[in-house]
């Protein structure tokens, strides 16, 4: 029976008809948002509330997202509140639900009603709501929740009968529905990971691959930007490597560029998520959010960004980061394994480009040796000689090196032949002429390195850089 304004009224129909058109209604279909709608529209109807919802829990997060909404008179409120998640903390009546594991009923006026569920209650309009938890092989899917704005309206047992009935078909295509979608998201998973796969294989441009990883994360998890740092090393800095953004940046903000460097002594945050061991999830909103990420957050308006270290044979390779800047929000399960799986394609990709680069350096560096060699000794000019070893070193060592060049003179004393005047070594080639070995100085904003010139163990000279 239901009762409103006192008055009683029969179930329209009979409540095993109900369950079972609903129950072949929900087995034509396994996506996840229409069987939802589905249901709500379907619990609505046969109990005749002025809405009906439907709340998916996670048990990790201890929330609820409102993922369905029917009602008499939709309105535009209670479709912006699809996709809100809220917290047990915010819902009390709602974990008193789980906690029962039965339908559970409230009323706007019940004296021992919540202030924070009364205030809820009134918000949405309303003053009766009788929810019952969604369970299938031994796990809470979610809430399913009927309620009535009309102020006399009490729930009776038949009608609570009803919803414990419909319940169980519910859940079960709630459940189905969730097990098709991680079918699809497992094979997502493997066509992004076997499309980064090909990328890695297909290249060894290092450039080229990142910059694929990145689009492959932004499109698995539908992210607002992907970003890839490289870690170096020798200078113990992130260098920014790749990018793909569905979103604008900030007005006033300028793009840095590809291939700028970010020391880590400025950066103690980054640091954190470079020698972690899985993925770092981040809200602006957290406070305990290091200042130099809150501070890089503001600055591009993310709301929310997943960091994950990439990492080869163990060893720090760079950062995968993605970045939500509408909202704050959470990686599902899948996602994160996703995510963590492309990690590993990424870090591989930086160690093998890594590996190659330093290859093709040392086989520029040899080309660029024998080419030296081949013109030194091609030449009885001493003047060209030594301009071709002060040329020939600084391409070999790049990187805004300057050379010198220091030979013995009839007095017996060095002398600076050819160099800038700029880079003053004088007693660095005397030190390399005089000891027969290389010599070093470094110093906070230069460092020397100087190298003998012998013939046959009789030193002729110093080559400076």
């Amino acid at each position: 029976m239901t009762e409103l304004g006192g008055g009683a009224v029969a179930l329209p129909r009979d409540p095993y008809a109900v369950v079972l058109e609903m129950g072949t209604t929900l087995a034509c279909t396994l996506d996840p948002d229409e069987v939802a709608q589905a249901i709500a529209r379907q619990v609505g109807e046969a109990l005749d509330v002025q809405s009906c919802d439907i709340n998916e829990y996670d048990a990790d997060a201890r929330a609820f997202t409102y993922v369905a909404v029917w009602s008499k008179e939709l309105r535009r409120v209670d479709t912006d509140y699809v996709g809100t998640v809220v917290s047990l903390d915010e819902r009390p009546e709602r974990d008193a639900v789980l906690r029962a594991g039965d339908v559970l009923e409230t009323y706007v006026d019940d004296e021992g009603l919540d202030p924070r569920e009364r205030a809820m209650m009134l918000e949405f309009d309303e003053q009766a709501v009788m929810e019952v938890p969604l369970t299938f092989g031994g796990e809470i899917l979610g809430v399913l929740g009927v309620s009535d704005s009309g102020r006399k309206r009490r729930f009776t047992e038949q009608e609570k009968e009803l919803l414990r009935l419909i319940a169980g078909p519910a859940a079960t295509a709630l459940g189905n529905a969730r097990l098709y979608r991680r079918q699809q998201e497992q094979a997502r998973r493997l066509a992004v990971l076997l499309d980064a796969s090909k990328a890695l294989a297909a290249s060894v441009d290092l450039d080229e691959v990142l910059a694929r990883v990145a689009r492959l994360a932004v499109e698995a998890v539908d992210a607002a930007t992907a970003t890839v740092y490289e870690y170096r090393p020798h200078h113990d800095a992130l260098v920014y490597r790749a990018d793909h953004s569905t979103a604008s940046s900030p007005e006033g903000v300028d793009d840095d560029a590809l291939g700028t460097m970010y020391r880590l002594v400025d950066y103690p945050g980054e640091r954190a998520i470079l020698e972690s061991s899985r993925a770092v999830l981040e809200h602006v909103s957290d406070a305990g959010l290091p200042e130099d990420r809150r501070r890089t957050m503001e600055t591009w308006g993310q709301k929310t960004c997943l960091s994950l270290p990439l990492r080869s044979g163990g060893v720090a390779q760079g950062i995968l980061r993605l970045s939500a800047t509408t909202d704050e929000r959470r990686f599902a399960a899948f996602e994160l394994e996703l995510l963590e799986a492309l990690a590993e394609v990424a870090g591989a990709a930086v160690h093998n480009a890594r590996l190659f680069r330093v290859q093709q350096e040392e086989s520029d560096r040899l080309r660029e040796i024998l080419d030296v060699s081949r013109r030194l000794t091609s030449t009885f000019d001493r003047k060209a000689a030594v301009t071709m070893l002060k040329e020939g070193s600084e391409r070999l060592l790049a990187g805004g090196m300057a050379a010198q060049v220091w030979l013995s003179g009839a007095d017996g004393r060095l002398h600076r032949v050819v160099g800038e005047d700029g880079v003053s070594a004088a007693e660095l080639a005397r030190q390399a002429f005089v000891t027969r070995r290389a010599t070093e100085a470094v110093a906070p904003d230069r460092s020397s390195l100087a190298m003998p010139l012998a013939v046959k163990g009789s030193p002729e000279g110093a080559l400076v850089v």
